[in-house]
């Protein structure tokens, strides 16, 4: 997909960004502000490479201060995932839970540094490009 296929499909809830937010050596310049999924919430990024097609979506938690909340918030994410798409194929217990489907790869990831920082994310990306994402999908 491209970004006007993207904005065309999440309007009027997704916005065209400013200054494109960088993950690693890709822009993602789209962005939903606020994605509720149970008691959590993210704010989506969706990323796309040089030909402006769509290779990645971030879902970032937007509780990132609260370690409890974002320990509760990965086993809740953790538990629904595996309810809707099966076992993971790896996981690491409370920090990183993979799945590898037909298409997509999907990751779920906690870190936590207690009283210093604590971090909430999922990961969408085309099983062709998760090796590059991942060596854990």
């Amino acid at each position: 997909m491209s970004t006007d296929q993207v904005l065309k499909i999440e309007s009027p809830r997704i916005t065209r960004l400013v200054k494109p937010e960088k993950f690693n050596d890709k822009l993602a310049p789209l962005s939903i502000k606020k994605i509720s999924i149970e008691s959590s919430e993210f704010q989506a990024f969706f990323i796309f490479d040089e030909r402006d097609r769509l290779i990645q979506v971030n879902l970032l938690g937007l509780e990132d201060e609260n370690e409890l909340i974002n320990a509760n918030s990965f086993n809740s994410l953790e538990r629904l995932l595996t309810e809707k798409y099966g076992p993971p194929t790896f996981k690491l217990e409370s920090e990183k839970v993979s799945w590898k489907l037909l298409k997509t790869a999907i990751e779920l990831s906690h870190v936590n540094i207690p009283g210093v920082y604590t971090s909430l994310a999922v990961t969408y990306v085309p099983v062709e490009l998760s090796k590059e994402a991942s060596s854990d999908l």
